[in-house]
């Protein structure tokens, strides 16, 4: 049984570290188009209709002042959690604020 040199167990070593180094780079790389893919979905689709709900419930609170979290989950035919996310999305741009608490909690324009 003959033994590798030093210079052959260097050289599969170098081999075995570039090909993990070509697999990292091949899998960053489908990551990175996966993202690309994402990030254009949202942008092309959840974006406008994002905008769209909230303009509906900044035109609903220039008609009538206040909104609650109920009230605008039917303005906008949505589950309450998605209109508590729109909610505090107009709220943390500053265009909406917060009033009252617990279960009196509604919103009006800034």
């Amino acid at each position: 049984m003959t033994s590798l040199t030093y210079a052959a167990q260097g050289l599969i070593l170098f081999v075995i570290l570039l090909a993990i180094v070509l697999v990292t780079y091949v899998l960053n790389k489908r990551k990175s188009k996966t993202y690309d893919k994402v990030k254009e979905t949202i942008l092309k689709e959840y974006l406008p209709l994002h905008k769209a709900r909230q303009q509906k419930i900044l035109g609903y609170l220039e008609k009538h002042g206040r909104i609650t979290t109920l009230k605008a989950a039917g303005l906008l035919n949505v589950s309450d959690d998605t209109a508590l996310r729109e909610l505090r999305s107009l709220e943390e741009g500053r265009k909406i604020e917060q009033k009252g608490s617990g279960k009196e909690i509604y919103y009006v324009k800034r």
